[in-house]
């Protein structure tokens, strides 16, 4: 056997532990309002774009290449010079994001289960529908993003584990803890 042939299993294994690892310094970075965590959140995007289309979670894919768009759009934002304080929503403007969440994912899951062979559309399409509405917030520097994360973290954990995607599975429990601390680190920002 070639010794410089790596097989596609160990290939896409390699892909998920430097996405994961990637993943894992965005968060963290985000966490302390480092502008560098878009540049990282941006390589963990790309690479899971692509593991999650052969994982047949198209729904999923198509949300990685939305997450590398916002994270530009989060970048430039985080990088004016007036940097953008911390923000706190009212719970009526969580019911109209909820809503309107609600309605993405009905949408998105109609499309997935007619046009593609997702494996879970409906949580598929919810983690999806949340996950733009949570990047959105992370880049306005929204409080309760962390809150939607955790929620969309703990059904994501669920269909990674259904996949075989151990690596993955582990990451978004991480992402659970991070986003906790994620949101009491922004909570004392808020305070002061």
């Amino acid at each position: 056997m070639n010794p410089y042939f790596i097989h596609y299993e160990n290939l896409i294994t390699i892909l998920e532990i430097i996405a994961f690892l990637c993943g894992i310094i965005y968060v963290i970075l985000a966490a302390k309002e480092n502008i560098l965590c878009w540049l990282y959140g941006g390589i963990s995007v790309i690479i899971y774009s692509y593991i999650f289309y052969i994982s047949n979670l198209l729904a999923e894919s198509f949300l990685q290449i939305f997450y590398l768009a916002i994270s530009l759009n989060g970048f430039l934002s985080w990088s004016k010079k007036n940097k953008k304080e911390i923000k706190s929503m009212k719970p009526i403007q969580h019911l109209k994001i909820i809503t309107g969440g609600v309605i993405m994912t009905i949408i998105i899951s109609f499309i997935i289960i007619n046009l593609s062979k997702s494996s879970y559309p409906i949580i598929d399409s919810f983690t999806t529908s949340f996950g733009i509405i949570a990047t959105f917030l992370t880049a306005k520097k929204i409080l309760e993003n962390w809150i939607y994360w955790i929620t969309i973290n703990v059904f994501s954990i669920y269909i990674y584990v259904q996949k075989g995607l151990l690596i993955t599975s582990s990451l978004y429990l991480i992402y659970v803890i991070l986003a906790i601390y994620g949101y009491i680190q922004w909570k004392k920002q808020l305070q002061k």
